[in-house]
Protein backbone atom coordinates (compact mmCIF):
# COMPACT_ATOMS: atom_id res chain seq x y z
CA UNK A 1 0.00 0.00 0.00
CA UNK A 2 1.71 3.34 -1.31
CA UNK A 3 0.52 6.76 0.06
CA UNK A 4 2.05 9.27 -1.54
CA UNK A 5 1.42 13.53 -1.85
CA UNK A 6 4.49 14.31 -3.90
CA UNK A 7 4.63 11.44 -6.51
CA UNK A 8 7.15 10.00 -4.28
CA UNK A 9 6.03 7.06 -1.40
CA UNK A 10 5.81 9.01 1.97
CA UNK A 11 5.08 5.69 3.45
CA UNK A 12 4.68 2.16 2.71
CA UNK A 13 2.38 -0.65 4.31
CA UNK A 14 2.57 -4.48 3.37
CA UNK A 15 -0.99 -5.23 4.91
CA UNK A 16 -0.93 -8.94 5.66
CA UNK A 17 -3.74 -10.86 6.57
CA UNK A 18 -6.48 -13.93 6.03
CA UNK A 19 -8.38 -13.72 2.60
CA UNK A 20 -11.36 -12.72 4.63
CA UNK A 21 -9.45 -9.21 5.92
CA UNK A 22 -8.07 -8.81 2.58
CA UNK A 23 -11.21 -9.34 0.65
CA UNK A 24 -12.91 -7.07 3.12
CA UNK A 25 -10.99 -3.90 3.05
CA UNK A 26 -13.16 -1.06 2.31
CA UNK A 27 -13.04 0.07 -1.20
CA UNK A 28 -10.62 3.76 -0.43
CA UNK A 29 -8.33 1.68 1.06
CA UNK A 30 -8.41 -1.63 -1.62
CA UNK A 31 -7.70 1.07 -4.45
CA UNK A 32 -4.34 1.90 -3.07
CA UNK A 33 -3.28 -1.43 -2.87
CA UNK A 34 -0.24 -2.08 -5.49
CA UNK A 35 -0.52 -5.66 -5.84
CA UNK A 36 -2.38 -8.45 -3.52
CA UNK A 37 -1.31 -11.74 -3.23
CA UNK A 38 -3.89 -14.20 -1.34
CA UNK A 39 -2.12 -17.27 -0.04
CA UNK A 40 -3.99 -20.39 0.22
CA UNK A 41 -3.18 -23.56 2.91
CA UNK A 42 0.16 -25.08 2.75
CA UNK A 43 0.25 -28.77 0.99
CA UNK A 44 1.14 -31.80 3.30
CA UNK A 45 5.06 -31.49 2.25
CA UNK A 46 4.84 -27.96 2.85
CA UNK A 47 3.53 -28.40 6.31
CA UNK A 48 6.42 -30.79 7.02
CA UNK A 49 8.99 -28.49 5.88
CA UNK A 50 7.26 -25.60 7.92
CA UNK A 51 7.30 -27.87 10.99
CA UNK A 52 10.74 -29.13 11.03
CA UNK A 53 11.76 -25.27 10.16
CA UNK A 54 10.25 -24.32 13.13
CA UNK A 55 11.60 -27.02 15.30
CA UNK A 56 14.69 -25.60 14.40
CA UNK A 57 14.82 -22.24 14.45
CA UNK A 58 14.00 -23.07 18.58
CA UNK A 59 16.88 -25.02 18.42
CA UNK A 60 15.67 -28.65 18.21
CA UNK A 61 17.93 -30.81 16.78
CA UNK A 62 16.29 -34.27 16.07
CA UNK A 63 12.77 -34.51 15.04
CA UNK A 64 10.06 -34.08 17.42
CA UNK A 65 6.89 -34.91 15.33
CA UNK A 66 6.93 -38.27 14.30
CA UNK A 67 6.15 -38.03 9.88
CA UNK A 68 2.44 -39.44 10.11
CA UNK A 69 1.75 -36.69 13.34
CA UNK A 70 2.49 -34.21 10.89
CA UNK A 71 0.10 -35.60 8.56
CA UNK A 72 -2.30 -35.43 11.11
CA UNK A 73 -1.47 -31.84 11.60
CA UNK A 74 -1.45 -31.01 8.47
CA UNK A 75 -5.35 -32.12 8.33
CA UNK A 76 -6.71 -30.98 11.60
CA UNK A 77 -5.06 -27.58 10.73
CA UNK A 78 -7.04 -27.82 7.51
CA UNK A 79 -3.17 -26.56 5.79
CA UNK A 80 -3.34 -22.98 7.86
CA UNK A 81 -0.30 -21.97 9.32
CA UNK A 82 -1.86 -20.35 12.53
CA UNK A 83 -4.23 -23.57 13.27
CA UNK A 84 -1.10 -25.81 12.49
CA UNK A 85 0.79 -23.59 14.89
CA UNK A 86 -2.08 -23.76 17.48
CA UNK A 87 -2.12 -27.39 17.44
CA UNK A 88 1.58 -28.02 17.23
CA UNK A 89 1.90 -26.00 20.22
CA UNK A 90 -0.56 -28.01 21.96
CA UNK A 91 0.65 -31.26 21.42
CA UNK A 92 4.01 -30.66 21.82
CA UNK A 93 2.35 -29.75 25.89
CA UNK A 94 0.91 -32.67 25.64
CA UNK A 95 4.06 -35.08 25.08
CA UNK A 96 5.95 -33.17 27.50
CA UNK A 97 3.05 -34.09 29.89
CA UNK A 98 3.30 -37.19 28.82
CA UNK A 99 7.38 -37.33 29.26
CA UNK A 100 7.42 -38.21 26.08
CA UNK A 101 10.23 -37.40 23.46
CA UNK A 102 8.25 -37.49 20.36
CA UNK A 103 4.37 -36.18 19.63
CA UNK A 104 2.55 -39.07 18.17
CA UNK A 105 -0.26 -38.79 16.31
CA UNK A 106 -2.77 -39.34 19.06
CA UNK A 107 -0.91 -36.51 20.64
CA UNK A 108 -2.15 -34.38 17.68
CA UNK A 109 -5.72 -35.69 17.61
CA UNK A 110 -6.09 -34.64 21.29
CA UNK A 111 -4.80 -31.52 20.94
CA UNK A 112 -7.30 -30.83 18.07
CA UNK A 113 -10.16 -31.91 21.14
CA UNK A 114 -8.81 -29.46 23.25
CA UNK A 115 -8.22 -26.86 20.51
CA UNK A 116 -11.82 -27.13 19.47
CA UNK A 117 -13.42 -29.63 21.25
CA UNK A 118 -16.13 -29.25 18.62
CA UNK A 119 -13.65 -30.20 15.63
CA UNK A 120 -14.32 -33.36 13.51
CA UNK A 121 -11.48 -35.42 13.72
CA UNK A 122 -12.91 -37.14 10.86
CA UNK A 123 -12.29 -34.15 8.84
Amino acid sequence: LNLTTTGVADLSILLVGTTEFLLNLPPALADRLTACCLLGPMTADEAQVYVDGRLQSAGSSQPIFAEESVAVLHRLADGLPRRLNRLADLALMIAYSQESKRVEPSMVEAAAREYDPFHSLAA
